[in-house]
């Protein structure tokens, strides 16, 4: 009995940990969303624009912003560089390749004072496609970088 019991145990561990891996690397789409574009002309908004051009139906898409706080530039080892993430709403399957977002909301956290500051200058976005189900949420491909500033 306890050997019945002991091959079952085994049995459901390696069961769900196989899972788990399995997740961790199955992308839902075969490539990123392409063209992404932002248009920070209006300044009350920053907008992303992008093209879906794959199979599949993305039910929402993530946009990664990452803002030079401080520091010459992206490749400064000692630049302070943050990140913000924003995302289109849970639809059943979303066609909404834009999304604009208020540029109050691009603000980003001074340790010394201990305060939200808002941000101006560089930027660089990236948006990503998620889909349905567990494991296909986070692993597909983002798109490239668009700088751009604030």
């Amino acid at each position: 009995m306890k050997s019945v019991l002991s091959v079952s145990l085994i049995f459901v561990t390696v069961l769900a940990l196989s899972s788990i891996t399995m997740a961790k690397k199955d992308t839902q789409f075969t490539c990123p969303p392409t063209n992404l574009a932002v248009d920070t002309a209006d300044p009350t908004v920053v907008c992303f624009d992008w093209d879906w051009e794959c199979e599949g139906d993305p039910i929402k898409y993530s946009i990664d912003v990452e803002l030079l706080v401080s520091g010459e530039d992206w490749d400064d080892p000692l630049a302070d560089i943050q990140e913000l993430s924003f995302g289109t709403g849970d639809e059943e399957v979303s066609d909404e390749t834009s999304l604009c977002v208020p540029t109050e909301a691009f603000q980003y956290w001074d340790g010394v004072e201990e305060v939200y500051v808002p941000f101006s200058g560089d930027a660089a976005a990236k948006v990503k496609a998620l889909g349905k189900g567990p494991g296909f949420r986070q692993n597909n491909a983002f798109s490239a970088y668009t700088e751009f500033v604030l």
